[in-house]
């Protein structure tokens, strides 16, 4: 138990190597005493963990509680290179915090996790919480918080700058355990407005962190609280940064992904920052390409590519080169799709970037569905669907099983489609991503209406449609032919008026509302 007698029993028994086991029980009993004058039972829960982190935090010499005051400034823990940063001032130098540290740890008030190769540190909860208010009582908070959020600013914008050589798993575990961190870090910075432009630059250094994490709709939250901090500072890097961010993290989807991605590129060119200039080039082009205008996003590809080359950008390079290939597959030019998937994995498999190669295998899913290989498309997209799993990257792993669900209704196969539609559906919730819901939904309307549930698979397609809609995208060539195939279900057993009034009604339906139905299909 964190905060019960369990507890209690543990800061005891660290005692006993310091103090024999009789002045233990006195120092005990005399604590006891003086909280409930002589009634142990009268004592209440909270003030029995008072008095035990009380009596443990007075029996510390004056430069171990300096310690245990300070690294309360870390949320959900800390390593001993980030400790010895920030915790470090004249009185006690860095070398000497491991020792320090090592010291609480014997007196169970800091927990140490060991790792493969390293070590974290963490405060029980009632410890920190003690600690945090030791902290503020010593006049420390304003800036231990500022050297915290200093830090991990550094440590973002490090992984930002390694980020396009990294394998993006590799990457993601490095960061992942500092998601505390880095949250209270922007919530001390933007929140609490004691420096708006650090939490905004720290914002924008992590803008490949929440699509990695799977928390897309957080990162948007903290980008946009950022950009409004900002909304004066016309065209500076952290501006620029913060645009490209909102672009990634919307995934190009609609009017706002265009226009952040467009104010992206204006920004990184007027600060002549080349290499920004290139990634938000890629960006531009990927928000025109979602929005089927083509030959616009090509001519950004072609802008794009070259320049990451030639800075050796190969993460970005692959992500061009993939995304630039959908569109020749979309012309029906299957050669050149397929040249430009094949370097994009060759890429993803130097850099061993397990997510990077199942967005490529997925694409060359869909190429291979396109030319009417089904088997072929079942058994790349399974090899990708693996790789997804592996990573905590929600809208990847619905958009694998929303298109194994398309390939399996190809296949005529009902029971495959409830069953990976349902698991789309599943991770398109977990990911907040109301477009792959659409299309989980759509496959799965087709089953319907094939059965004689015509009725029902109308109502779907209408709030798909407008999902669709409100999207500003379109749909591509899988979606096409799961669409065709709704229609021509549909129109076997309703009339066209028929099918006109229930889309209409459809489109009115709540998320929560075309679920549920698609899910007793």
């Amino acid at each position: 138990s964190l905060d019960g007698i369990p507890f209690a029993i543990e800061l005891a028994a660290a005692r006993v190597k310091v103090m024999s086991v009789t002045h233990l029980a006195e120092r005990l009993k005399e604590r006891f005493r003086i909280l409930t004058g002589g009634d142990r039972t009268a004592l209440p829960r909270q003030q029995t963990m008072r008095a035990l982190v009380d009596w443990s935090y007075n029996l510390l010499n004056e430069r171990e509680r300096t310690i245990l005051n300070r690294v309360a400034v870390f949320a959900g823990g800390w390593t001993l290179e980030a400790a010895s940063e920030i915790c470090a001032d004249d009185s006690i130098e860095s070398w000497e915090i491991l020792d320090l540290i090592s010291s609480l740890v014997d007196k169970s008030l800091v927990v140490v996790e060991m790792g493969g190769t390293s070590e974290r540190y963490r405060l029980l909860e009632s410890t920190w919480q003690y600690a945090r208010e030791k902290l503020s009582e010593a006049g420390e908070s304003e800036r231990l918080n500022r050297t915290h959020a200093g830090y991990f600013l550094k440590v973002a914008q490090a992984a930002d700058t390694a980020w396009p050589s990294t394998s993006t798993n590799a990457w993601v575990a490095a960061l992942e355990p500092e998601l505390a961190n880095f949250r209270a870090a922007m919530g001390w910075a933007l929140v609490d407005k004691h420096d708006v432009g650090l939490g905004a630059a720290l914002a924008g250094a992590l803008k490949e962190l929440w699509v990695g994490v799977g928390s897309r709709v957080e990162g948007l939250r903290w980008i946009k609280l950022a950009l409004d901090a900002m909304r004066d500072d016309q065209s500076t890097l952290t501006t620029a940064n913060l645009w490209l961010a909102l672009a990634i993290n919307n995934e190009g989807i609609g009017a706002d992904g265009e226009e952040a991605a467009k104010r992206a590129l204006a920004q990184a060119q007027a600060l002549d920052d080349k290499a920004l200039t290139a990634v938000a080039l890629a960006n531009y082009a990927f928000a025109l390409d979602r929005r089927a205008r083509f030959d616009e996003a090509e001519t950004l590809y072609l802008r794009a590519a070259p320049l990451l080359r030639e800075l050796g950008n190969k993460k970005q390079l692959a992500r061009v080169l993939s995304w630039w290939s959908i569109i020749h597959f979309i012309r029906r030019n299957s050669e050149a799709a397929r040249k430009g998937f094949i370097e994009a994995l060759a890429i993803a498999r130097t850099l061993d970037d397990e997510v990077l190669m199942a967005t490529v295998l997925g694409n060359l899913a869909e190429l291979a569905f396109a030319e009417g290989d089904v088997d072929k498309a079942i058994t790349t997209h399974d090899e990708a669907l693996a790789l997804r799993l592996k990573t905590k990257n929600a809208a990847g792993i619905a958009n694998a099983y929303c298109n194994l669900e398309a390939y399996w209704l190809a296949r005529d196969d009902a029971g495959k489609v409830r069953e990976y539609g349902g698991k789309a559906i599943y991770w398109g919730r977990e990911a907040q991503t109301p477009l792959l819901i659409a299309y989980a939904l759509q496959h799965m309307a087709v089953v319907g209406a094939q059965e004689g549930r015509a009725h029902n698979a109308a109502l779907l397609l209408g709030y798909v449609d407008e999902t669709i809609r409100q999207a500003e995208f379109a749909r591509e060539p899988t979606e096409k032919w799961s669409y065709e195939k709704l229609m021509a279900a549909l129109q076997k057993h309703l009339n066209e008026e028929e099918i006109k009034a229930l889309v209409v009604e459809g489109a009115g339906w709540t998320e929560d509302q075309a679920v549920t139905e698609a899910l007793t299909i």
